[in-house]
C-alpha cells in the first residue's frame, strides 16, 4: 500500500512557515481585520463538531485537520506526518512530534482518537447535535485505536477516500476534554488562539507556542458582513483589512490599483438548486423541465457575475475531468419557447390575459428558497424570478436568512415550497460523495427534493459508496448526475470563482481551491 510522507514532498502545506524570522514581540502589536460575507457560526460558536461553524474554526487557523489538501487538491499530511492504507480496512497515521493543543496539553494519538470519537458522538443518528450525520456514515468507520502518536482507524468495509474525508473541516482536532459551547473553548492545534466567537464574528491571538512556526500577526478579528456593498465600503474605508467574498462587480474596484491585492482560485463552489417534486405544481415533470428551460444561466453569468463563474450542468466543474461538466450533457438548456410547450402540454395556459399561466382557475405561484448572506443568490433569485416570468410563471422569494435543513423543510410541509437554492463547494474532498449523497442522498443534509424517494437513484448512491475503484466511482458518479438532471431533481446555476481582495499591506492570504483554507501562520500585515 501507498504510503504519504511530508518528506520528499515539494508541495507547502497551509500551515509551512516560510521561516521569516517574525518574533513574538514583533507580532504582538499587529492586528488583521477581515470581513467575510461566508463567516460561519453554530449557536454563536465555532466548535468544528457543530455543522458548518467548523469552516471558521478551519479558516481562522484555530483548528487542524490530520490531512490536508494542497493546491491541486492532492491530499498531503498535516498533524500527522505521514500516513498509510495498510490493506482494505485500515488505515495507520503516524503524529508529528511535540504537537500540543492551545492549552498545553498534548496532541497526541489518545487526544486525536478522542477527538474524532466526538465528532462522531455529536453527529450520530441518535444524538445528531451537529447536523452532519450523512458525512460522519460516509466515513464507515469501525473503530479507532491509539499507542503513543500511532493512530488506527479501522472501516467497516474499504473505504478508499478515507483520507479525502478527513480534509473536511468537520474533523478538524480539538482537545475533547474540555467541553465547549463553541464561544470561547475550542482548543486546537492552530497557529491562533480562539478568544470568542458569536453570529457576527470572532476574535483569535498568535499562538506563539505554535508547532510549526511562529505567527506573524497579534490579533484578528474576523466580521460577519453579508451586505455587499456594506462590504465593500469598509475595505474602501479602511474599516477592514481584507474581505472575503465581496460582490463580483466590487472586485475590479479593487483590481485596478496597486492600493489593493486580489486572490482569486477556481473552485467546485456551486449554486445548486433544488426542485421540490413533491410539491402540488413541481410533482409534474413537465413543469420542471419548463422551468429548467427558462433560466438563462449565460445571461446572469456574463451580466450579473461579470463573467466570475463557469456555466453548470451537474454539480462538478469541467475541472474536475473524470466525473465533471464536460462528461455530462445539458439536457434542459436554456429555450423559452419549448418550455411554454412543456407547460401548455402539462395544462397551464394564461386563459385570462394577467401574463401567467393557470389551471382550473388558479395561477402557478412558485415559492423560491435561498438567502442573503451570499452576494449572488439574492441575484440569481431575481433574474431566475424575471425568467419565468417570460413564460408565464409568477415566483414569490422567501429569504430565509436563519437558514434551515432538511428537517426542518420536512417540517413545514411539502407545499411550503417549491425551489430552495444555496451554494455550497461541492467536492471539498476530491470525491463526488459529498454531493451526491448530501443533496440527492435518502439521509442527506441538504436533501430537499424527492430524490430520496427515488429507488432507482438510491441503488445508484449506495453502489457508488461501496465502489473502491477510482475510474468506476467517477463513471457512476457521472450517472448518478446525469440521471439527476434528466429527471429535474436539480438544476446547477453556476460554478463561481472565489477571491480576496485586501489592502497591499497584507500578505500570506490567498485563496484555495477547497475554499477553505485562508489564515495561516505566514499570513501578516504590515501597515
Amino acid at each position: 500500500m501507498t504510503t504519504f510522507a511530508g518528506c520528499g514532498d515539494s508541495t507547502t502545506t497551509p500551515t509551512e512557515s516560510s521561516g521569516t524570522g517574525t518574533t513574538a514581540t514583533d507580532a504582538s502589536s499587529k492586528k488583521l481585520t477581515i470581513g467575510s460575507a461566508s463567516y460561519s457560526s453554530a449557536d454563536g460558536g465555532i466548535d468544528p463538531a457543530m455543522g458548518y461553524a467548523s469552516w471558521s474554526a478551519f479558516r481562522y487557523g484555530v483548528g487542524e485537520c490530520l490531512v490536508t489538501f494542497d493546491e491541486n487538491m492532492q491530499v498531503q499530511p498535516w498533524l500527522a506526518k505521514s500516513f498509510e492504507q495498510k490493506d482494505a480496512k485500515t488505515w495507520v497515521f503516524e503524529l508529528n512530534d511535540g504537537v500540543k493543543f492551545h492549552n498545553g496539553n498534548a496532541c497526541d494519538a489518545a487526544a486525536v482518537k478522542a477527538s474524532l470519537e466526538r465528532v462522531m458522538k455529536l453527529n450520530s443518528e441518535k444524538n445528531n447535535k451537529g447536523g452532519r450525520v450523512g458525512d460522519v456514515n460516509n466515513m464507515l468507520i469501525d473503530s479507532i485505536t491509539a499507542e503513543g502518536n500511532t493512530l488506527t482507524i479501522k472501516t467497516t468495509e474499504e473505504n478508499p477516500i478515507l483520507a479525502n474525508l478527513l480534509c473536511d473541516p468537520l474533523w478538524v482536532i480539538v482537545d475533547a476534554s474540555v467541553e465547549t459551547d463553541g464561544r470561547t473553548d475550542v482548543i486546537g492545534t492552530g497557529p491562533y488562539k480562539l478568544v470568542k466567537a458569536s453570529d457576527e464574528g470572532c476574535t483569535v491571538v498568535a499562538n506563539n507556542d505554535y508547532w510549526n512556526g511562529t505567527p506573524k500577526i497579534g490579533t484578528i478579528e474576523v466580521k460577519g458582513i453579508t451586505d455587499g456593498d456594506t462590504l465593500t465600503m469598509a475595505l474602501q474605508s479602511g474599516e477592514i483589512d481584507a474581505a472575503q467574498e465581496l460582490p463580483v462587480d466590487s472586485l475590479a474596484l479593487f483590481s485596478d490599483t496597486n492600493k489593493y491585492t486580489v486572490s482569486t482560485a477556481a473552485t467546485s463552489r456551486s449554486s445548486n438548486m433544488v426542485f421540490n417534486t413533491k410539491s402540488k405544481y413541481l410533482s409534474d415533470l413537465k413543469v420542471r423541465q419548463a422551468c429548467a428551460l427558462a433560466l438563462n444561466k449565460q445571461d446572469f453569468i456574463d451580466g450579473l457575475m461579470s463573467g466570475y463563474g463557469e456555466l453548470a450542468i451537474g454539480f462538478f466543474p469541467q475541472s474536475f475531468s473524470t466525473f465533471g461538466d464536460s462528461k455530462l450533457t445539458d439536457t434542459y438548456s436554456y429555450n423559452m419557447e419549448k418550455a411554454k410547450e412543456l407547460l401548455k402540454e402539462a395544462g397551464w395556459e394564461d386563459t385570462n390575459g394577467d401574463g401567467y399561466v393557470d389551471k382550473d382557475g388558479e395561477n402557478m405561484v412558485l415559492t423560491y428558497k435561498t438567502y442573503t448572506s451570499r452576494q449572488d443568490l439574492p441575484r440569481l433569485a431575481e433574474a431566475y424570478q424575471d425568467d419565468l416570468k417570460d413564460i408565464g410563471i409568477k415566483m414569490e422569494i422567501d429569504y430565509n436568512d436563519g437558514g434551515w435543513n432538511a428537517d426542518d423543510m420536512d417540517k413545514k410541509g411539502a407545499d411550503s415550497w417549491d425551489i430552495n437554492c444555496w451554494q455550497m463547494v461541492t467536492a471539498p474532498n476530491g470525491d463526488p460523495m459529498y454531493m451526491i449523497d448530501s443533496t440527492l442522498g435518502k439521509d442527506g443534509y441538504y436533501r430537499y427534493g424527492g430524490a430520496g424517494e427515488d429507488k432507482e437513484l438510491q441503488g445508484m448512491i449506495d453502489e457508488l459508496r461501496k465502489e473502491t475503484d477510482s475510474q468506476k466511482r467517477a463513471d457512476l458518479a457521472v450517472k448518478i448526475q446525469q440521471y439527476a438532471v434528466d429527471n429535474c431533481y436539480m438544476q446547477i446555476a453556476f460554478h463561481k470563482e472565489q477571491s480576496w481582495a485586501m489592502s497591499n499591506t497584507v500578505t500570506g492570504l490567498t485563496e484555495h481551491p477547497t475554499d477553505q483554507h485562508e489564515i495561516t501562520v505566514d499570513t501578516d500585515i504590515n501597515k
